[in-house]
């Protein structure tokens, strides 16, 4: 019973998150149509702000952190991919200048990575890029985008800063879907080991008899606390640097290890957790040496069962 309804509630969290994730969708899926529209704009006056951010750094110079912005953002898009979106979007008439602001950011960069600032600088003044960059501005502070009146190219710039372009919202929802579905299923394996463990890690008072086995030799034992992973033992204290031992539980070997030890108590790990019937039947096992003696032959089919499950 208690099975069930820990498997109901934990295919209700699963439900609610996928849930709030479709929600998240849903409630964005406008907006980000939108932006998607929107996005050759937004690429348009970004690569605007980075191409002026680069000339002027080269003349400040310390270009190195421009250029990689730069060179990241122009790797999004081709030329042919951006020529197509600015025809889709009513841009066609800049088209050409547009082309030749790429092209131009392109050269310059490959001169700067070949020789450096001052050359770079020599050869923007030659492409006119200073004329250029004064064209380009006029458009992209006109741009409108006719799929989100809220559009505007001075947010686009003012968003900036030096990271580059904002994430378009779809992206975003995306990102935010994957990592909604990636803490489903991490939480669900979490929630599954724990309760493995604790399963597992219960400790249980008891007073049984039981062998101890380590250093070549065999040695009486009470057991007083015992769980499927190890057990607490009152028994002869280990020979120092003895890892490796056995318990006799019911007259069945049990390799173990020991963690810990004082003088008169030992605990142990099992390097095989014991089986719950394996558990149960030694804590309804009889607690005298001969109590136990009378009932091996009866427990034995049983026990030998449950420990190799």
């Amino acid at each position: 019973m208690n099975r069930a309804i820990d498997s109901m509630n934990r295919l209700f969290h699963l439900f609610a998150l996928h849930l709030a994730a479709l929600l998240l969708v849903l409630t964005q899926s406008a907006s980000a149509r939108a932006q998607d529209d929107c996005q050759i704009n937004s690429w348009l006056v970004t690569t605007y702000h980075h191409s002026l951010a680069f000339s002027q750094s080269l003349e400040q110079g310390s270009p190195q952190e421009a250029a990689v912005t730069l060179e990241n953002h122009l790797a999004l898009f081709s030329i042919t991919s951006v020529r197509l979106s600015m025809r889709e979007n009513g841009l066609a008439d800049s088209e050409k200048l547009i082309n030749k602001l790429i092209r131009t950011q392109n050269i310059l960069l490959q001169v700067f990575a070949l020789s450096g600032p001052q050359k770079t600088l020599l050869t923007a003044a030659k492409l006119g890029q200073g004329q250029m960059l004064a064209e380009v501005q006029k458009i992209v502070s006109a741009m409108r985008c006719p799929a989100d009146p809220t559009w505007h190219p001075a947010e686009v710039g003012d968003s900036l800063g030096t990271s580059g372009a904002a994430i378009p919202a779809s992206y975003l929802t995306l990102i935010i879907l994957v990592a909604l579905i990636v803490a489903t299923l991490l939480t669900r394996q979490i929630m599954k080991y724990s309760a493995r463990k604790q399963r597992q890690a219960k400790r249980h008072v008891c007073n049984i008899h039981a062998r101890f086995l380590h250093s070549n030799a065999r040695f009486d034992a009470k057991i007083v606390d015992i769980s499927r992973e190890g057990a607490k033992l009152r028994t002869e204290t280990p020979k120092p640097g003895t890892v490796k031992c056995s318990v006799i539980l019911l007259g069945h070997d049990t390799p173990a290890q020991i963690r810990w030890s004082n003088k008169t108590f030992t605990g142990v790990t099992f390097r095989h957790p014991l089986s719950a019937d394996m558990l149960d039947t030694l804590l309804e096992s009889p607690q005298s040496p001969a109590e136990l003696l009378a009932s091996k032959n009866k427990s034995g089919t049983r026990l030998g069962a449950a420990l190799h499950e």
